[in-house]
């Protein structure tokens, strides 16, 4: 039997020696001298039954045995909410795999539709022909504008911003200042001003254009193009592009479809867990040495009954408790000890050999 040794001094109140129970019960101990030891164990409200019993031990000493019969279906439930607790855990890593190839699917497919609505926005613009023939009036603007006359220097400071995207994104105002100063300053060149009206008008063609068909002309890939008027080349990248975001997306759904397995498995495999202990009898014993008509507190313990065994707990708080009717403070110590002795361990073992498992499965996929 393992119990937590004591040697606490009692005091007796009373030189009747009507038996060892009876001089045990009339002592009290220095933690409350106004009450006598039989009055407090006989009346805490926690036991559902109380029995003393006395005994000499192998040593031959005169032993008293305080045996208080404590609520199994209390401490049963304490167990079977940690055991829950314990499951959800570890489901919880599960679901979070589950939930991380979720939002990389999610990512995946809003990836995919953006480049999709580019390149489409970017055949339209292509089709249409306004990007080339902008492009082009704007090149042919700052040309002509370039141009030497022998001994006279540059034929006009205008220089065109030739990065189309750039010129778009001006607001109104903002556009219609950019090109009366280019005419203001060009103005007695009326080539030059004729070439930058009609970059003007092309530039409103284009805009009322994209206005039109709803066209995003802020995606970087459609700013690429629009600066570079390189359609070919501009669409293919977006087309492997297209291609290698929804391979991904692929990926992430084998990914998915696996945790998602894996965790069904696991679901299935612990709820047989939850129901594995079974307490069928608890209780609280306080044994007593019975030394001169002295008697002194040798032990105490907590008494375990399953289907598969008995067994004692030792806790350092025993003694301390055997005066104690608060359950909410004795249950929940006395069911951690019960839950980690009887399951915890064996239950995390269990789910890290699970979990490194699967772990080593989504290796084995990436290396399909």
């Amino acid at each position: 039997m393992k119990r937590i040794l004591l040697a606490i001094p009692l005091v007796l109140l009373t030189a009747c020696d009507d038996g060892n129970i009876k001089l045990v019960k009339e002592m009290v101990t220095p933690i409350d001298s106004s009450i006598t030891l039989g009055n407090a164990y006989d009346h805490r409200n926690i036991c559902k039954s109380v029995s003393w019993d006395k005994y000499k031990d192998a040593r031959g000493r005169d032993i008293v045995k305080y045996n208080c019969m404590l609520d199994a279906s209390v401490t049963q439930s304490y167990i079977d909410s940690s055991v829950q607790a314990q499951v959800n855990d570890a489901l919880k890593v599960y679901d979070n795999e589950v939930a991380n190839y979720t939002r990389q699917i999610q990512m995946s497919n809003r990836d995919a539709e953006m480049l999709s609505k580019v390149l489409n926005d970017m055949s339209q613009l292509y089709e249409s022909g306004l990007v080339t023939k902008a492009i082009q009036s704007i090149r042919k603007t700052n040309e002509v504008a370039s141009e030497y006359i022998s001994g006279k220097g540059p034929r006009s400071y205008v220089r065109l911003e030739d990065r189309l995207a750039k010129i778009l994104e001006l607001k109104e105002d903002k556009f219609i200042e950019l090109f009366n100063l280019e005419r203001l300053e060009a103005q007695a060149d009326q080539e030059i001003v004729d070439l930058l009206n009609e970059v003007q008008q092309d530039i409103v063609t284009l805009k009322n254009f994209i206005k039109e068909k709803s066209i995003n002309a802020d995606a970087p890939d459609l700013v690429s193009y629009l600066n570079r008027g390189d359609y070919p080349q501009e669409s293919e990248e977006i087309a492997k592009l297209i291609s290698k975001t929804k391979e991904h997306g692929s990926v992430y759904e084998t990914y998915l479809k696996y945790w998602e397995a894996k965790r069904d498995d696991l679901a299935k495999n612990l709820a047989s867990w939850v129901d594995v202990v079974k307490i069928n009898e608890l209780s609280q014993s306080v044994y007593f040495s019975i030394i001169k008509n002295e008697p002194m507190v040798v032990g105490c313990e907590f008494n375990v009954s399953t289907p598969e065994e008995k067994y004692e707990l030792a806790n350092k708080n025993c003694f301390a408790f055997s005066y104690s009717s608060e359950g909410d403070k004795i249950y929940p110590v006395l069911s951690d000890q019960v839950f980690k002795k009887e399951i915890y361990y064996k239950l995390a073992s269990f789910i890290r050999d699970e979990l490194a498992k699967s772990r080593k499965g989504t290796e084995n996929l990436s290396n399909r």
